[in-house]
């Protein structure tokens, strides 16, 4: 950096009987270099550009001299800034160990009974009893001056406590089941069963979202000047993080001090993060403060600001194989056994996993006693019924069963199932089979309308005549207004016709 130096030299040189002026020969000494020049006459205005060294307090001296040997000089301090050459900073995220995870539980920073700390991975599945006829009401359209009872049965679980993140949990799903008669498609064929009763299975998988550590290195590259009263605060330009540490993301470095020449000045602060979101999230950490020393008065010290950026991948939750074991035939008010084995299938651990299940419609769930030569002593469970798993690593298997004494009599004639993106879903029930789809990734639409998944899918394959058709939704509907296409009907044909 150059400075220019614009000086009025005034030179009175008094001589005996001389009166003649001589020229005036300038130099400026710096630190970082020299300049000179010559002026004519009793002196002047002059003007050089000088060299000063970065972040210091450079001593310039002015010096002039004429032919007559007259001279005089002068000191002056310039202090200079260069603040890309004075601070500087970086910053790295990765993902917390297990180990550091489990250290701030204990701690308390990461909070197990904080709902947003969850992901949460669900699964439905929807049992038709065949054997035992209750009747369900056929028309489907609906009038809209007299609405008639509607063509299908609506259920809907209990609410759990949610937990997916920053952002409002998904609202709890509303299952419906259609049902309408129609002609049979080969003459002299029955037409298909009406359904008996529907025995519905909610399952919802918790685990620990991931947490990152996001460390901000500030430097002093300076060897005299001090940089006070440093603050850094997080920014997250795209969304889908959240504070954890400091909670409100501001945080107090305090004074850098000088470096000693070959090691830079220097602090580091940690923050702590949560990924709410999938994808690549952008993190800023912007910083600021003041610098004091060597020829800055108190009270005027520098104000100074910057920032640094980096991002983090946010994957979810991990894969999951829920294999669910149901017996193919049921008995009323007789409790039976349910069976739920839960694999990670993905790279990471599934940290404080748990099993959050509901059962409705015709089943619910019950805790049972058995005494020697009695009857099984059964009281309804609160539901849901929650099941921790602790830790499930990659390639492990949990497995819990749980208790469901049925309202309905008889053999299971359908299954159907739907599940989030992250769960393969496997239902075992004798040998019938189980139809299994997934929800949309994204379950609302940008409109704030709900969507709705409907098994079985169109064109699909193997689907039995005794099969109702089911829509999940992502709201409580209003049974009324639903339409289901034109004629109000839903067609399956057996795949040989």
């Amino acid at each position: 950096m150059f400075i220019k130096l614009r000086l009025i030299l005034f030179l009175l040189c008094l001589f005996a009987g001389n009166v003649a002026w001589a020229d005036v020969a300038v130099q400026i000494d710096g630190p970082a270099g020299k300049a000179n020049q010559t002026l004519a006459g009793s002196g002047g205005v002059f003007g050089l550009n000088l060299p000063l060294a970065k972040n210091a307090v450079n001593k310039i001296t002015v010096s002039a001299s004429d032919e007559y040997g007259n001279e005089a000089s002068r000191e002056l301090l310039i202090t200079q800034i260069s603040f890309d050459s004075l601070v500087a900073a970086e910053v790295k995220a990765e993902p917390l160990s297990v180990e550091r995870i489990e250290q701030l539980v204990r701690e308390g920073v990461i909070d197990l009974d904080n709902p947003a700390n969850y992901n949460v991975s669900q699964f439905d599945i929807v049992l038709t009893i065949g054997s035992q006829t209750v009747p369900v009401s056929v028309p489907i359209a609906v009038p809209k001056n007299e609405p008639e009872p509607t063509g299908w049965e609506t259920y809907q679980m209990p609410t759990g406590d949610g937990g997916s993140g920053g952002k409002p949990p998904p609202p709890p799903i509303e299952i419906i089941v259609f049902q309408e008669f129609i002609e049979a498609v080969v003459p002299g064929q029955p037409a298909p069963p009406p359904i008996p009763g529907v025995i519905i299975i909610e399952g919802r998988i918790k685990s620990l979202k991931e947490f990152f550590s996001v460390k901000l290195l500030m430097m002093n590259l300076s060897g005299i000047f001090t940089l006070a009263d440093v603050t850094a605060n997080l920014e997250f330009p795209n969304g889908g993080l959240s504070k954890v540490l400091p909670a409100d993301g501001i945080a107090s470095l305090g004074s850098i001090l000088p470096g000693n020449g070959t090691v830079p000045g220097q602090k580091e602060k940690e923050f702590i993060v949560r990924g709410d979101e999938l994808g690549i999230r952008g993190i800023k950490v912007n910083f600021g403060g003041k610098v004091a020393g060597p020829g800055i008065p108190e009270g005027a010290e520098i104000a100074f600001n910057g920032s640094a950026q980096t991002s983090v991948e946010v994957k979810g939750p991990p894969t999951f194989l829920v294999q669910v074991i149901h017996p193919d035939i049921v008995e009323k008010d007789t409790p039976y056994e349910l069976l739920v084995d839960v694999t990670n299938t993905g790279q990471t651990p599934a940290l404080y996993a748990s099993l959050e299940l509901d059962v409705g419609a015709a089943g619910r769930l019950v805790s049972c006693t058995v005494d020697a030569g009695s009857a099984p002593q059964c009281t309804n469970v609160e539901s849901p019924e929650k099941r921790p798993f602790g830790h499930i690593y990659p390639a492990q298997t949990v497995r819990e069963s749980f208790t469901i004494i049925p309202d309905k009599s008889g053999s299971i004639s359908s299954c159907l199932g739907i599940a989030d993106q992250n769960i393969t879903l496997q239902v075992l029930v004798g040998a019938i089979g189980c139809l299994v789809g997934n929800f949309p990734p994204e379950r609302k639409n940008a409109d704030g309308l709900p969507s709705v998944s409907v098994l079985p899918a169109p064109n699909m394959l193997g689907v039995g005549l005794a099969a109702p058709v089911t829509a999940f939704f992502t709201k409580k509907m209003n049974e009324v207004s639903l339409r289901t296409g034109s004629g109000g009907t839903f067609n399956v044909y057996d795949e040989n016709e």
